[in-house]
């Protein structure tokens, strides 16, 4: 019981990578807002860009070459694919006419994904209901009530259990 409990406390160090925070994060200037945008992979930095759909405006996604935005949705970005959704995001900087502000996500749903690496000409589309950076938070949460259950049930002797 004691090995079992050892491998369920190691076993998140071992292979997920730490999400960042972006609502949150001291970093952030302002509130977080909701847009509907497109997300890209642009050529220069930062190579992680939101076009606000209906607008001129650009969204740089920062830190470079270490965005925060949710792991799951970071999965599915590359060269050749563009992500439409429904994204909030935190800025980094206040808005300056000319700029690329710079920003966080924190979630994106509704997104539908076009893929031009295979074909210019016709895309394969897919569609993802949402990302949010709290799904790890809230996996975390609950594989630590897990352990703690375990932890609590294997330090009750096992005759108190039988009696009843």
């Amino acid at each position: 019981m004691r090995n079992l409990l050892i491998l369920l406390v190691l076993l998140p160090s071992l292979g997920y990578s730490e999400e960042k925070i972006c609502k949150g994060n001291k970093g952030i200037v302002d509130d977080c807002y909701a847009i509907r945008g497109r997300l890209s992979i642009y050529n220069g930095t930062p190579s992680m860009r939101i076009w606000k759909v209906g607008t001129k405006r650009i969204l740089a996604v920062t830190p470079s070459e270490d965005e925060i935005i949710p792991n799951n949705l970071k999965k599915q970005i590359g060269i050749g694919k563009q992500i439409y959704g429904d994204f909030v995001v935190c800025p980094f900087e206040k808005e300056k006419e000319g700029h690329m502000q710079s920003v966080c996500v924190e979630s994106a749903k509704n997104m539908r994904i076009e893929d031009y690496s295979e074909n210019l000409d016709k895309p394969k589309t897919t569609f993802i209901k949402e990302c949010t950076t709290l799904f790890l938070a809230r996996l975390r949460f609950m594989y630590s009530k897990l352990v703690f259950s375990i932890f609590l049930l294997s330090s009750i002797p096992r005759h108190s259990i039988l009696r009843r």
